[in-house]
């Protein structure tokens, strides 16, 4: 499972970007991730929904109470 995580930097490369503009999407909840340790990372899985669909995910919205 942990092989499924990426860094901003691996996630840049694999979508062939600049990691502040991953790290810009991330940060604007455009892109779904998660920081542990105070690094972001990202499903290769999102990734790859990314390219297959041509858009961006959408982040899971959080509603009052949880």
């Amino acid at each position: 499972m942990l092989d499924d995580l990426m860094t901003p930097e691996a996630a840049a490369e694999y979508l062939k970007m600049h990691v502040d503009s991953v790290r810009r999407l991330l940060r604007q909840k455009k892109l779904p991730g998660v920081k542990v340790g105070g690094v972001w990372r990202i499903k290769r899985a999102v990734l790859d929904a990314l390219l297959e669909g041509g858009q961006q995910p959408a982040a899971k919205k959080r509603t009052k109470g949880e």
